[in-house]
């Protein structure tokens, strides 16, 4: 069980280590990085639609909730669902609903454009980048703001060219900007938007 303290409401995100998913089982520490910058900057998600990609337990959807989300949606693979909703009922967050989402797949069910689209530590795997990006690509509007938090993994270089040439712009956010307890060198936070024509 971890607990997020945003000041005015307190989270508890459960755990689940018997996932087939082992990745999607526990909260990562560039979750916490991006959980703790919403909180300092809860304009980013109050009164906004949004969507998170690959949340695992849910923590970075519960927390843009508390935050003052309108209405967030939090996806996965199918059988990760399960545990986000528990997440979801547990904190009594009337605001977040889960749904399954592979990348690559239709995201018309989610009926987008989103305001603000949520991902953590979900770039890992090569041969899901350009997946990640598609999806992301439909799910954004020239107003989408994404909030994309990494770790830095030296083996797997962040995937520039491939937002470039799905015509986004990206601006990575200097750790001055970040939660002065929860940023570090290791841990990459991202603003990307689509392009202005």
């Amino acid at each position: 069980m971890r607990t997020l303290d945003l000041g005015a409401r307190v989270l508890s995100i459960a755990e689940d280590f018997s996932l087939c998913n082992e990745a999607a089982a526990v909260v990562w520490d560039a979750a916490l990085t991006l959980v703790y910058y919403l909180q300092r900057h809860p304009d980013l998600v109050a009164g906004k639609r949004v969507v998170e990609l690959g949340c695992g337990t849910g923590a970075v959807s519960c927390a843009a909730a508390a935050l003052g989300a309108a209405q967030v949606t939090s996806t996965d693979l199918p059988h990760v669902v399960p545990l986000v909703r528990s997440n979801i009922q547990a904190n009594e967050l009337t605001a977040v609903t889960a749904a399954p989402l592979a990348w690559g797949e239709s995201v018309a069910a989610l009926h987008p454009p989103f305001d603000v689209v949520l991902a953590s530590d979900v770039l890992y795997q090569a041969e899901a980048l350009s997946l990640f990006v598609q999806s992301l690509r439909e799910l954004s509007s020239p107003s989408t703001l994404t909030l994309l938090c990494n770790e830095h993994r030296p083996a797997l270089p962040f995937p520039w060219q491939l937002f470039w040439d799905a015509g986004f712009v990206v601006q990575q956010v200097p750790t001055s900007e970040q939660h002065p307890d929860w940023s570090s060198d290791d841990i990459l936070l991202f603003h990307i938007r689509v392009a202005s024509a």
